[in-house]
């Protein structure tokens, strides 16, 4: 055996020391990968959503202007129609008084009715009691205001129940007071249309009708539920101009 050998074979590890040592070092931490996220598609979503809204928003204010030039065409046709045939508010005000209307106080109103107003959504009427100089008063003691559905047509009737025979005003329709009148919740359960004239007239009835005189709302109309944004995109066939916005 040379010299070299007897080298080797006194240290056989020695050639794989610096191999070794760097198999067992263990790092003081490791680095995971992070995925890179496209800084755009946030950007994109939210333009997305922003033209959604906007058109969500323009749908519905131009399904309510169409609704209420529809109503009005469709009420002054009505009236065209059946004139002879309409109540008219006078004449419900006497039969409401009979015949008594030198009450000393009235009724107003700050809100006007829905128009159209539709099946079972909820709407607020409020006002006061005042005198002939319109100056707000209070009763000596409280006194009940009912809000009552009447027919448009003759002959004169109060509408109590609907074809189903539910009751078809549903909500606070009755308030006690001795100044402002808040009926907060009132609704309508069955739609205008099922009936001759096409409207109802709602009345604010006083328990007392020599000391207050009644109030009418003339010319109720009451549709169906109105359209949700995403049924308005398909009635105005807007979906397809989506799509192509959300692809360019």
């Amino acid at each position: 055996m040379n010299n070299s050998q007897e080298i080797q074979s006194s240290n056989p590890r020695r050639g794989f020391e610096p191999f070794i040592e760097t198999i067992i070092e263990i790092p003081d931490h490791i680095i995971v990968p992070k995925p890179i996220r496209n800084s755009i598609e946030p950007k994109i979503e939210t333009k997305t959503n922003f033209f959604k809204q906007g058109l969500n928003a323009f749908l519905v204010t131009l399904e309510r202007k169409l609704e209420i030039e529809k109503t009005a065409l469709a009420m002054q046709k009505s009236k065209e129609t059946s004139k002879s045939l309409l109540i008219k508010i006078e004449n419900l005000f006497e039969y409401l008084c009979g015949g008594y209307m030198n009450q000393p106080f009235k009724l107003v109103f700050h809100d006007e009715l829905p128009f159209p107003a539709y099946k079972d959504k909820f709407f607020t009427l409020r006002g006061n009691i005042v005198d002939r100089n319109n100056k707000i008063i209070s009763l000596n003691e409280p006194m009940l205001f009912s809000a009552v559905l009447y027919g448009a047509n003759y002959p004169i009737k109060i509408i109590e129940r609907t074809k189903h025979n539910d009751k078809i005003l549903v909500g606070n329709s009755v308030v006690e007071t001795i100044n402002s009148i808040n009926f907060r919740r009132i609704a309508v359960k069955e739609v205008s249309s099922f009936h001759p004239s096409k409207m109802f007239n709602l009345a604010v009835v006083p328990e007392d009708m020599k000391l207050v005189q009644p109030f009418i709302f003339p010319g109720l109309v009451v549709k169906s539920s109105k359209l949700r944004p995403g049924e308005l995109r398909k009635k105005f066939k807007v979906d397809k101009l989506m799509n192509q916005f959300e692809n360019s």
